[in-house]
């Protein structure tokens, strides 16, 4: 102990005059005084400024076309389902993983439904880098998204997390630390992203459950069976976790997506307080948490969670 230098407990004048970071501490009075500007939207209720929102999906259930339609949504200050954008915002979509001409298909099939392309809905493209994107884990590649950026580009779509983070363990939290962190001091600088994900055999996101601990929202879309019709894709929307600036309303339902030739269509989609109760313990709600969000008992919520547990281990076993 006499060997360990002693630090002065009183912040150091010296600290900023050196370029040191110091901590800034308000108290809750000078907090509530303050005049903040109300937080605004790039797409209401679903995406606020400076907010990060995760979308998890199977391959092939349409979660391109999805994150498509969001980004041109923003950008042209229009609407998506019944989410609406207040006014146009410049967007950077960073694709991974399409071939330039399937690429070329989806900004196609945009332009046939809506007949208009904005200027402000930018590209990155792994196919047109010459030594494709770097890994977004490491410093070079996050800095590779960054000299991307416009002056007026609000929006940053990752599209998708497994073909752009291709470092580290998926399922080791240390791993998805450095993402988080820019992600986080992106918000900081007034950008929002998009994540876009797949989910693993379990219908859950893949890999670590710290990829939905920092963002704002996370909607997972699971494929839904349709009539035989060429065209039409079919998905349930169900939110893993909450939009925590968001009001319950009927925007932030679950509901059941149907998309044909690009055009969209929604509609309520009615689930159990079971489900319910599944869907916000995978989201590491509390079993009294529950209770309140749903109104009902928390016996009720503790009979479900033990059916709900006893039907994994039994699942686990077969």
């Amino acid at each position: 102990l006499a060997d360990l230098k002693i630090r002065p407990l009183q912040p150091d004048p010296k600290a900023k005059a050196s370029g040191k970071a110091v901590p800034v501490i308000t108290s809750m009075q000078a907090l509530l005084a303050r005049d903040l500007p109300p937080r605004l939207f790039l797409l209401e209720p679903l995406l606020p400024e400076q907010s990060i929102i995760l979308v998890a999906a199977a391959a092939g259930t349409g979660k391109t076309f999805f994150a498509m339609e969001i980004a041109y949504a923003v950008a042209t200050g229009g609407k998506f389902l019944d989410w609406v954008a207040p006014e146009p915002a410049g967007v950077l979509y960073v694709d991974g993983e399409l071939p330039l001409n399937l690429l070329q298909e989806r900004i196609r099939l945009l332009y046939q439904v809506h007949k208009y392309l904005p200027n402000n809905f930018n590209l990155l493209a792994r196919d047109e880098q010459e030594k494709g994107i770097p890994c977004l884990s490491t410093p070079e590649g996050q800095e590779f998204i960054e000299q991307a950026l416009q002056p007026d580009t609000k929006l940053i779509v990752l599209d998708n997390i497994s073909t752009l983070v291709r470092s580290g363990l998926e399922n080791e939290s240390r791993s998805w630390q450095p993402i988080q962190d820019w992600t986080l001091e992106m918000r900081l600088r007034g950008y929002s992203i998009l994540l876009i994900h797949h989910t693993g055999k379990s219908g859950d996101q893949r890999g670590t459950s710290s990829r939905i601990d920092t963002p704002d929202g996370a909607i997972k879309l699971t494929p839904l069976e349709v009539p035989l019709e060429e065209g039409t894709t079919c998905m349930l929307l169900t939110y893993i976790k909450p939009l925590r600036h968001a009001r319950k309303s009927k925007q932030t339902e679950q509901r059941k997506l149907t998309m044909t030739d690009g055009v969209w269509k929604w509609e309520a989609a009615e689930i159990s307080n079971r489900e319910r109760i599944a869907e916000l313990l995978e989201a590491n709600w509390k079993q009294n948490e529950i209770a309140r969000e749903l109104g009902i008992s928390a016996s009720a919520v503790c009979q479900a969670v033990k059916k709900i547990r006893e039907e994994e281990n039994d699942w686990s076993e077969s």
